[in-house]
């Protein structure tokens, strides 16, 4: 076979492209080492330009490396070949592919030095390395020197561009990259593949702005259909921002797809509930009400959250609670939400007529939780012990309470021993300390003092729940208490054997 022949078929394989090479998959990589090795080995071909080019084409291939490109930068030296324009360009893409900022920017130097130019494909190649070598701002900065340039730029590096920046969260950058590539060239086959990556990306992250821009832009029209999955997502975003109209929209296209769930629900009431609609809000917690889908103390954490932060909503939704239960009943977590946020604000007295009414808005008596909230919030001690007496009616004795957060068992442990109620305050503290959530008990010693006081054999469990929690310090301070009322009880007993002796 001719030199010349070889030669052909390492330009055909050069071709990055590769569009007149026989059909099928052919190693490029490999293929141009074996045949320059052949020419060296075989037909004694001396090293020059067209080896080295050959040999940084292959370079450019994922087996190549950048370690490559330095050794043929490093050879080409020793045996006195000049780089050419070709080899420099070849090193660009092949360091786009296997990123060294400090080998680069020596490649960009020689082509400086020797006056080569820099087309735009080499340009391109020099951006997708520094997206490779994860120094995106300044390859998002020469990006948009380019275009600000009027440089041409080719749709797959904007394209690339978006992909990268969206898998890195930089999402106001990835939207102004998809604005330059639209207008770049209007609309194309990849537009709406990049419009599904960007809803998909943005929703996830709850970037309104992004997930807003998708769906206005090829969803909301109906051509193209996201799927269930971001839809959730737009759903969700929908609702953070009180977006009302992006949340019903959405929520519609779900019903109509499959049976909506009980977080649908709360996510459209999420939406009217941010927007500051709260007879809207209420009106979907009845539509679930209706329907049979349970709404949970837990559903309503998000109610509560609006309206510690606007109180000026709470007497909105009152209102509405009211005039709804005129006609039909109230979900009892809704008014649940709000005795919560009265007395917490304004203390248990201000809420007293609304828990008063619970039973007769819901059709249900107060729940163990509104209850100790009532308990805890309390500011007067009559309406505490009324509330402490209602309590014990319903639920003390009845098992073990609600294990709450840590702030509300340590409240209901002190209004009971306010009040004198030993027998509650210790099964709450049973409780919390088989919890172990903490090693620290605001109660502890007045709890212990408390039950040694009054003989009360549970200190002893107190103490053996302690002791295998390995909580030393708590353990001490009950054991400190115990050896004091010992200490008092001896020196009681000397006081009344004097006093004896004196009569």
């Amino acid at each position: 076979m001719p030199t010349s022949t070889i030669n052909e078929a390492l330009a055909l394989m050069r071709d990055p492209k590769g569009s007149k090479l026989p059909k099928g998959d052919i190693d490029r990589h490999q293929r141009i080492l074996q045949l320059v090795e052949y020419l060296i080995q075989n037909r004694k071909v001396r090293l020059s330009s067209f080896i080295y080019e050959c040999m940084m084409d292959a370079m450019a291939d994922p087996q190549g490396s950048a370690s490559g490109v330095r050794s043929l930068f490093w050879d080409m030296e020793n045996e006195g070949i000049q780089p050419t324009e070709t080899i420099c360009k070849s090193a660009l893409v092949a360091l786009a592919v296997h990123p060294d900022y400090t080998l680069r920017e020596q490649v960009i130097s020689i082509m400086q030095e020797h006056w080569f130019s820099r087309d735009q494909y080499a340009n391109e190649h020099i951006l997708l390395g520094l997206l490779r070598d994860k120094q995106y701002e300044l390859a998002y900065e020469k990006l948009f020197q380019m275009v600000e340039s009027k440089v041409h730029v080719t749709l797959w590096v904007f394209d690339i561009f978006i992909l990268v920046f969206g898998q890195q969260g930089f999402l106001d950058e990835m939207l102004q990259l998809f604005l330059r590539r639209k207008h770049a060239k209007g609309s194309d086959a990849a537009i709406s593949n990049l419009l599904y990556f960007i809803l998909d990306t943005c929703s996830q992250a709850f970037h309104y702005q992004g997930t807003v821009f998708a769906w206005n832009s090829a969803f909301r029209t109906g051509d193209l259909q996201a799927p269930d999955g971001v839809l959730e997502n737009v759903l969700a975003t929908a609702a953070k921002q009180g977006d009302v109209d992006l949340a019903t929209e959405v929520y519609g296209i779900i019903s109509s797809r499959r049976k909506v769930q009980i977080h649908h629900y709360e996510a459209l009431a999420e939406a009217f509930m941010n927007d500051g609609n709260m007879a809207s809000t209420l009106s979907i917690f009845n539509i679930m009400h209706r329907d049979g889908v349970p709404l949970s103390r837990g559903g309503t954490r998000g109610l509560v959250q609006l309206l510690l932060k606007d109180a000026s909503l709470i007497s909105e939704l009152e209102a509405a609670v009211r005039a709804t239960a005129n006609d039909s009943q109230v979900p009892p977590a809704i008014v649940a939400a709000l005795v919560e946020v009265v007395s917490h604000l304004r203390g248990s007295e201000a809420a007293m007529e609304l828990y008063r009414d619970i039973d007769a808005l819901t059709g249900e008596p107060p729940d163990v939780f509104t209850m100790q909230n009532m308990i805890v919030n309390s500011r007067g001690t009559a309406t505490t012990r009324t509330l402490l007496n209602s309590y014990k009616k319903r639920f003390h004795g009845n098992g073990d309470p609600p294990l709450r957060l840590e702030q509300v068992n340590n409240q209901m442990i002190a209004k009971c021993l306010e009040l004198g109620e030993l027998d509650m305050a210790m099964s709450y503290a049973l409780q919390a300390l088989d919890a172990r959530r903490t090693e620290e008990y605001p109660w502890l010693r007045l709890l212990a003092q408390e039950a040694v006081a009054k003989e009360d054999t549970r200190v002893w469990e107190m103490m053996d729940k302690l002791e295998e929690a390995k909580n030393q310090d708590a353990l001490e301070i009950v054991q400190r208490v115990i050896r004091l009322r010992s200490m008092k009880r001896k020196w009681d007993e000397r006081q009344d054997t004097r006093s004896a002796i004196g009569r």
